[in-house]
C-alpha cells in the first residue's frame, strides 16, 4: 500500500486547496479513457488517488490517518505483544478501496467485504480467552444490498457505539511474577492497567472509524438519508401550505 501523501505526490503538511489541485491533475492524467492502451495499470492507479482523496480530503479520517500512517503502511494491526494477532483482526486492511470491488453481495463486493469484517471483530470479541466476563449479546449484523432500512441503522447505531470486552492483557509491558514485594506488583499491576487501557482506547477508535469508513461509503445510508431528506422538506411544504391556508381563511373572515 501506498501512502496517500505519495499518490497525490503532495507534501503531508498540503492544505485543502493543494489536495484538491493535486487529486484532479493526478486523475486527469490516469483516468482509464485517457489510458486506453494501459488499461489496467491505469485502473489500478486512478483507484488509489480516489482513495487517497476520499481519506486526505475529509478532516477527520485525515487526521486518523496521520496519526497512524506508519502502522498503515507497515501492514500492521497497531497492537502490543506477540499474540495481539490472534485475538484481535487486523483492521488496518480494510481502511482501502482496494478491500473491495464494486457495491454488490459478490465475494468481493463492499457487503459481503465488510459483512466478514465485522463478524471476524464479533468473533473476537465473544470467543478471545482474555475477554472480560459478562453478558454477551448477540452485535447486529452489516447485512446485504438490500438489507432493509431498520437493519442498517440499527447496524450503525450499535456499532458507532462499539465497546470492546477484551481486558488486552498482551499489551502489559511488566509481569508482575517478577516483583520482589508486594509494593513492586503494585506499581506492576498499576503501571500494566495504564497500557491495557491504552490499547484498549485505540482499538475502540479504530473499530468506531472503521464504522465511519463504512458508513461514509454505503449506498444503503446514501438512500436513507436521501428519504429522510425529501420526508422532511415534504413536512415543511406541508406545513408552510397549512400556514397559507391559514391566512387565506383569516383574510376571508
Amino acid at each position: 500500500m501506498r501512502c496517500h501523501y505519495e499518490v497525490l505526490n503532495i507534501e503531508r503538511n498540503a492544505n485543502a486547496d493543494e489536495i484538491k489541485k493535486a487529486y484532479r491533475k493526478a486523475a486527469l492524467k490516469w483516468h482509464p479513457d485517457k489510458n486506453q492502451d494501459n488499461i489496467e495499470e491505469a485502473d489500478r492507479i486512478f483507484k488509489e488517488i480516489n482513495a487517497a482523496y476520499e481519506v486526505l480530503s475529509d478532516q477527520n479520517e485525515r487526521t486518523w490517518y496521520d496519526n497512524h500512517r506508519e502502522s498503515i503502511l507497515a501492514g500492521g494491526d497497531g497492537t502490543a505483544g506477540d499474540d495481539a494477532v490472534s485475538q484481535v483482526p487486523n483492521l488496518w486492511q480494510w481502511f482501502s478501496a482496494g478491500a473491495f470491488s464494486g457495491y454488490s453481495d459478490d465475494e468481493k463486493g463492499f457487503y459481503t467485504v465488510y459483512k466478514k469484517a465485522f463478524e471476524d471483530i464479533d468473533v473476537a470479541e465473544m470467543q478471545a480467552p482474555n475477554a472480560v466476563t459478562g453478558e454477551i449479546n448477540a452485535a447486529p449484523s452489516f447485512g446485504t444490498s438490500l438489507s432493509i432500512d431498520k437493519d442498517v441503522e440499527a447496524f450503525y447505531s450499535y456499532w458507532g457505539g462499539f465497546l470492546s470486552r477484551l481486558n488486552f492483557g498482551w499489551a502489559d509491558k511488566y509481569n508482575p511474577c517478577e516483583a520482589e514485594t508486594r509494593y513492586q506488583r503494585r506499581a506492576i499491576e498499576k503501571e500494566n492497567k495504564k497500557h491495557r487501557d491504552a490499547e484498549k482506547r485505540r482499538y475502540v477508535e479504530q473499530v468506531r472509524n472503521l464504522v465511519e469508513y463504512c458508513k461514509k461509503r454505503d449506498k444503503r445510508m446514501m438512500e436513507i438519508i436521501r428519504k429522510k431528506r425529501a420526508m422532511k422538506e415534504q413536512r415543511e411544504n406541508e406545513r408552510r401550505e397549512a400556514l397559507q391556508n391559514q391566512k387565506k381563511l383569516k383574510k376571508k373572515s
